[in-house]
């Protein structure tokens, strides 16, 4: 009986440290500090701190899907290991272009942000910055 408890306290412990570096580490990498850090996004990251999306919106709030929690967490986890082989192992120093999948995820983020402004206004076919094209910075 008390090996079964130690083996449960040491499995709920080792549980508990996942979710809690797991979350710190979501926490951390949320920052928009962060995304700039390792990016060539020096550019993106000037304009947006000259928006008034700033006052509002990080990389994250745009850039990360907010359907579910596993899906953000997926995300950010295949977009980030993609972007540290591109810039290590590749060695590749131009900017990130966004691609179909992500271009998805920031229309998305725009709709659900400015879901108020969208009412009447047919947005089938078209992406946010087909008309809005520097917001909050240069795509």
């Amino acid at each position: 009986m008390k090996k079964k408890f130690l083996i449960f306290i040491l499995l709920l412990t080792f549980l508990l440290g996942v979710i809690g570096i797991t979350e710190g580490a979501m926490t951390y990498t949320s920052r928009s500090e962060f995304c700039v850090s390792c990016h060539v996004m020096e550019g993106q990251y000037e304009r947006w701190q000259n928006s008034s999306h700033i006052q509002w919106a990080g990389c994250s709030d745009c850039h990360v899907p907010h359907d579910n929690y596993v899906n953000m967490m997926m995300t950010k986890a295949l977009d980030g290991m993609g972007h540290v082989y591109a810039f290590t192992i590749e060695g590749k120093l131009e900017d990130i272009k966004i691609k179909e999948r992500s271009a998805k995820v920031v229309n998305d983020n725009c709709l659900r942000c400015h879901e108020d402004l969208m009412q009447g206004i047919n947005t089938e076919g078209r992406n946010c910055w087909d008309c809005h094209r520097g917001l909050p910075h240069g795509f």
